[in-house]
């Protein structure tokens, strides 16, 4: 979570994360990068969409980061679905194609990264993304 001081955003504790992709290998990868940070903290992982939503409704987290190809569900509905459990939880989407990124935006994420971007691109994208969040919520 973040909390404004001074117009500077600081860690007050680490970010909750929950990875979804239904590939092992992506998820391992991610855990290992971001569990790296310790500003971030993985508290769950999923391999499906249903999975996901089953998690999400036990552990809500400060952000979502899942597979555009996640296969059960389209993404729109699935990002709905997770809003609606987690009102406050930002959504990052991950795909292999860097063209599915508006459409991403579109189905109501926060944010897109292409999975061939680099890992310090994904770890700039995600505080980014969560800075962004903070300075909306604490503008409402």
């Amino acid at each position: 979570m973040f909390n404004a001081s001074g117009g500077f955003l600081l860690y007050t504790e680490a970010m909750h994360i929950i990875l979804a992709d239904h590939r092992p290998k992506i998820r391992f990868a991610l855990c290992a990068l971001l569990e790296q940070q310790p500003e971030f903290s993985i508290i769950s992982q999923a391999a499906s969409a249903s999975e996901l939503v089953t998690v999400a409704k036990t552990a809500c987290p400060d952000l979502f980061i899942l597979d555009w190809e996640l296969q059960e569900e389209n993404v729109a509905s699935l990002v709905s679905g997770l809003r609606q459990l987690c009102p406050h939880g930002t959504v990052i989407i991950l795909g292999s194609r860097p063209e599915w990124g508006e459409a991403a935006l579109n189905a109501g994420a926060d944010a897109f990264i292409s999975k061939g971007d680099s890992p310090e691109k994904l770890l700039a994208l995600i505080k980014l993304t969560m800075e962004e969040t903070c300075r909306k919520q604490n503008q409402a």
